[in-house]
């Protein structure tokens, strides 16, 4: 899965990142699905493929890196994903506890409409 990038055309607090504040003419990159959600809503225009994958490659990076790569934009199944590779591979504890972090946030999310 690609990552994807677009313009913000109106200010927006995402919803799966609660600290994250986005402006006019911000970009926002996330997968595809997420901005897809974003463009019916109207908060981001035309969205263009990054280089970045959801495939593994953003664990091959350094520890800052990687903990800038992976974010909330994913959904809990990829950041567990992230989270088994990462454990399996190179076990790197400082990147291990940003992903769990993230999980967590996303185990404490309402579901919309609650």
């Amino acid at each position: 899965m690609e990552i994807v990038k677009a313009p913000v055309l109106k200010p927006f607090k995402n919803k799966e990142d609660k600290r994250k504040r986005y402006k006019k003419d911000d970009f926002f990159e996330g997968t595809e699905q997420r901005v897809q959600e974003l463009q019916r809503l109207g908060y981001v225009g035309q969205y263009e493929v990054t280089d970045k994958k959801v495939d593994g490659t953003p664990l091959d990076g350094n520890v800052e890196e990687v903990k800038s790569a992976i974010n909330a934009d994913f959904s809990k199944e990829e950041l567990e994903k992230f989270l088994v590779n990462e454990q399996q591979g190179k076990n790197r504890q400082g990147v291990q506890k940003h992903i769990e972090d993230l999980i967590a946030e996303k185990n404490e999310e309402k579901p919309e409409g609650e």
